[in-house]
């Protein structure tokens, strides 16, 4: 409160990580005219734990618009939907070109965040690894070669990869819209992600990403996709135009 009263800022930001206000300090804040905002990035998943303190801010944001749901259905009436994007230094930033990473499929992600991405990486890399560069970074993964990577070998591994398998699905089991979409498109790559209703609201499946309804189906989207390069070009091409006009942090 000495530091509040010594600032006086005009907002205090709780960012993720169960950073959050008793109530009675809300309502301190309040009465010294600060607004607070509460930014929930782990949506649905964390949602059992935020449910009991986001009502003590005066907006609070979700990334999840089921989520978003579920805290006006909870009573919970400030809550806002404030989808991931990407910031614009990420796009425009310089990454030296590194061999080693280039590849034609990545999954950019640990295994063990879910039990189902590793069979259904292999399955990929069992159709096409004999025509085709198939790399998985990360922990968990049985692919050949697949390691975890970290500083400048995450964006040289997302720079180097053509297409990227996006898994939505959380460790609770929602289907979710992921910041490594963006950050797919961002580098450069085609996005391959599941269908689903909500990853509509921002890419044209298709047109602008590709997209598999069940898991079975996934090899074969990947492969289809290799198959045209000029299509798989123009893809990409469009979908980067649509993230840096509509899908920045600066946008959001």
């Amino acid at each position: 409160r000495s530091a509040v009263l010594r600032f006086r800022p005009q907002m205090m930001i709780c960012l993720a990580g169960g950073l959050a206000l008793r109530e009675e300090d809300a309502a301190w804040l309040k009465a010294q005219g600060v607004v607070t905002v509460g930014i929930t990035l782990s949506d649905p998943d964390v949602f059992d734990s935020v449910q009991s303190f986001a009502g003590n801010f005066d907006v609070h944001t979700s990334n999840a618009l089921t989520a978003v749901d579920m805290y006006k259905d909870s009573g919970i009436q400030n809550t806002l939907h404030f989808p991931f994007g990407v910031d614009r230094s990420f796009v425009t930033q310089q990454v030296a070109v590194a061999e080693r990473f280039q590849a034609d499929v990545i999954c950019l992600g640990h295994a063990t965040a879910h039990p189902l991405r590793d069979g259904l990486m292999s399955a990929v890399h069992d159709r096409l690894g004999d025509r085709f560069r198939v790399k998985a970074y990360g922990r968990g993964w049985s692919l050949p070669d697949s390691r975890p990577v970290e500083g400048l070998d995450v964006l040289q591994a997302s720079r180097g990869g053509l297409i990227h398998v996006n898994f939505p699905m959380t460790r609770a089991g929602f289907t979710n819209v992921k910041c490594g979409v963006f950050e797919t498109i961002a580098a450069g790559g085609v996005l391959v992600t599941q269908r689903f209703d909500e990853m509509a609201l921002f890419f044209d499946y298709d047109s602008e990403i590709g997209g598999y309804r069940t898991f079975e189906d996934l090899p074969e989207v990947v492969e289809g996709l290799l198959s045209d390069k000029a299509a798989l070009d123009h893809m990409r091409r469009t979908a980067f135009s649509k993230l840096v006009t509509q899908h920045l942090y600066e946008h959001r």
